[in-house]
């Protein structure tokens, strides 16, 4: 009876080991770009490191695999039969191929982790947060490689976003540390507006504020006279915008920092016209493509063929789902997502609701003008989670900020 009770003692601490495993390989996955930004810039290696770091994480994870459930292995597979059949159908074959091998690789690694039965979305939470309440060492490591012109300004992006996130998420679901994780997120938030894109400025910003208005630890009171105060302080700024602007320039100019979205945001308002920059070109293009086939899908590889290689991706989760997937097949998709939504409304916890909801509003705000939703973490978590996750993951609880 004793051996049997030390066996069994054994395989929960060595499956214990492998629950950890798989949360810090999901957070590594999350910043891997910024350590490939630092890479193709700073050493001026090829960003196909980048992917071979995604399928050393891919094979670590599957190393760690007891059992992944069917719906993840059907989708892969299901996945890799569509980017075969995409390939064969169309005469841009190698467009086809780049943008597929991301999309399988973006997707894959999340789904091999979440459709784990062994995978904890409070683990990773906790793990992802950790990491983010102490990264401020890189951040600042960040702000110095693009002042020497090491790295580009989108490893703010990198860093800073996923930081905001989960620090927000945070905030909204927990008591602990909450002046901590204020100020941190405030930091992430100058940075990656000032120093970053400015669409992922935006974006960082409206995930404090959502968190905030969201969360049931702030009382209608507060959330109130933060909405005052916003709205208030936003007229101030919006009537003295170029002053402030160009008074923040200069102050950067005085320690040698250039920042392209205070820099352009300069230009466009004393032009009289605010944009995103490259982006009229590629949804103009987009649009009519859609238009010329019907509302057909066209799959992977499109921006790339209808921009000559320039773009990798639409830009806007809109034009994206009707360039991929047609009207047709995005209205089944959206069918899809809802009936999903109702079965989630029974089977999860609301913390779990609560988080993908979340993920999803997250995403929405980069996905307008951002990434793809094949390759960005917090939509490739989100679709794993969301159609992959287990009714043992689904009852995740509140987390609990500590440390």
């Amino acid at each position: 009876m004793a051996v049997v009770n030390f066996k069994i003692k054994k395989v929960r601490a060595y499956n214990a080991d492998k629950v950890d495993l798989l949360a810090l390989l999901l957070v590594v996955y999350i910043y891997i770009p910024f350590l490939g930004n630092i890479l193709n810039h700073t050493f001026t290696v090829s960003f196909l490191y980048e992917y071979l770091f995604y399928m050393v994480v891919a094979v670590c994870m599957l190393i760690c695999i007891i059992r992944v459930n069917r719906k993840g292995c059907i989708f892969l597979a299901g996945l890799i039969c569509t980017i075969s059949i995409n390939f064969l159908a169309v005469s841009y074959h190698h467009y086809v191929l780049v943008e597929g091998l991301q999309a399988l690789i973006g997707i894959a690694i999340p789904c091999i982790c979440i459709a784990n039965r062994l995978f904890d979305i409070e683990k990773f939470l906790m793990k992802w947060y950790q990491f983010a309440l102490f990264s401020m060492p890189l951040c600042l490591v960040a702000v110095i490689l693009v002042k020497t012109g090491l790295a580009d300004y989108s490893i703010f992006t990198e860093i800073c976003v996923p930081n905001v996130f989960i620090l927000s998420y945070m905030l909204l679901e927990s008591t602990a540390n909450r002046v901590w994780i204020y100020v941190n997120v405030f930091i992430n938030i100058l940075l990656v507006l000032f120093l970053g894109g400015r669409m992922s400025g935006i974006a960082s910003v409206c995930m404090l504020l959502f968190a905030f208005l969201l969360s049931a630890r702030v009382s209608f009171g507060k959330k109130i006279i933060l909405l005052v105060s916003i709205f208030v302080l936003s007229v101030l700024i919006f009537y003295n915008l170029y002053e402030i602007l160009f008074w923040i320039n200069s102050k950067f100019k005085e320690y040698g920092i250039y920042s392209r979205s205070v820099t352009l945001l300069i230009g466009q308002l004393a032009g009289k016209g605010v944009y995103v920059t490259g982006r009229d070109v590629l949804y103009s293009s987009c649009i009519e493509y859609i238009e010329g086939r019907g509302g057909l899908p066209g799959g992977f590889g499109v921006p790339l063929f209808i921009t000559s290689g320039k773009y990798y991706y639409t830009h806007n989760i809109i034009l994206q789902f009707l360039v991929s997937f047609g009207i047709g097949g995005s209205i089944l998709v959206l069918g899809m997502m809802k009936s999903r939504f109702c079965f989630l409304r029974k089977a999860a916890t609301r913390e779990c609701r609560r988080f993908l909801c979340f993920l999803l509003f997250s995403y929405l705000l980069i996905g307008m003008t951002g990434s793809s939703i094949w390759i960005h973490y917090l939509s490739t978590i989100f679709i794993a989670v969301f159609f992959f996750g287990s009714g043992r993951q689904y009852q995740m609880g509140m987390p609990r900020a500590g440390g």
